[in-house]
């Protein structure tokens, strides 16, 4: 079975990664493998502290409103801190913390979420989309499903 994590492994190239991404994190495991964009989960060389970074593979197509850019600038318990960027000529690699546990994803397939554990779900969701729409300008996160809920 071809996975995600698999395909990663078979185009796998470090020389595409920023010399001093490389030099600060090992990385550790493909999550996601997509053209322009590549995410794995590393471990800080200096710390052994775990984080994901987000590799861009053509930084040229990023806007100044990037990735990097908006959580550096957000302050907020409910998301991951900027740990920092690593740029080569062509690929930005934005690092962040690593939030553990389970996506609500795996947790609705193991069981529905009782009533009042949807409601405590559903108030820290509204918590931090308020957060993210009172900056200035608005973030919007574009990508909110299941999957990226922890």
């Amino acid at each position: 079975m071809n996975t995600q994590k698999d395909k990663l492994a078979a185009e796998y190239d470090e020389s595409r990664y920023p010399s001093d991404f490389l030099a600060r994190y090992e990385i550790l495991e493909g999550l996601s493998v997509k053209p322009e964009c590549e995410t794995v989960y590393v471990k800080d060389r200096q710390s052994g502290e775990f984080a994901v970074a987000k590799c861009y593979m053509d930084k040229s197509l990023l806007s100044r409103e990037d990735e990097g850019h908006i959580l550096s600038s957000l302050k907020h318990d409910g998301l991951p801190r900027l740990l920092g960027e690593y740029e080569s000529e062509t690929v930005l690699c934005v690092v962040r913390e690593y939030v553990p546990g389970v996506t609500l994803a795996e947790l609705l397939e193991e069981a529905p979420l009782s009533e009042p554990e949807a409601m405590t779900v559903m108030l820290q969701l509204c918590d931090i989309l308020s957060y993210l729409h009172c900056q200035s300008p608005p973030v919007i996160h574009r990508d909110l499903k299941p999957q990226n809920i922890i």
